[in-house]
C-alpha cells in the first residue's frame, strides 16, 4: 500500500459521528464560565460575611444544640452550606456543558 499524504490528512481531520462529543459554541462556554465565576465570587463574599465578627457574635451565646456549643454548631453548619452551594454551582456548570 502506498502512502498518500492527501488521504492521511483527510483521515486525521475526519470527525467521528455517534460517539463524538459535541462542543458548545465558544460564546456559550465563555458566558457559562463568567456566570460560574460570578457565582463563586458571590459565595466567597457570603462566606466572608458569615465568618466575620458581627455574625459570629450573634451565635456566641451560652447554650448547646445536641451537646455542641451554639457557635460551633453555626460554624459547622455554615461551612457545610458553603461547600454544598459551591458544589452545586460547579456541578451545574458541568451538566450545562454536556
Amino acid at each position: 500500500m502506498r502512502y498518500n499524504a492527501e488521504n492521511s490528512d483527510r483521515d486525521r481531520n475526519s470527525v467521528r459521528t455517534g460517539s463524538a462529543r459535541r462542543e458548545p459554541p465558544k460564546e456559550e462556554r465563555v458566558d457559562n464560565f463568567e456566570i460560574r465565576g460570578q457565582r463563586l465570587v458571590a459565595l466567597s463574599l457570603l462566606g466572608c460575611l458569615m465568618f466575620n465578627y458581627p455574625i459570629l457574635e450573634l451565635f456566641n451565646r451560652p447554650g448547646t444544640i445536641s451537646g455542641i456549643p451554639v457557635l460551633y454548631a453555626f460554624i459547622f453548619a455554615a461551612w457545610g452550606l458553603l461547600i454544598a452551594l459551591m458544589a452545586v454551582v460547579v456541578e451545574a456548570k458541568e451538566q450545562a456543558e454536556r
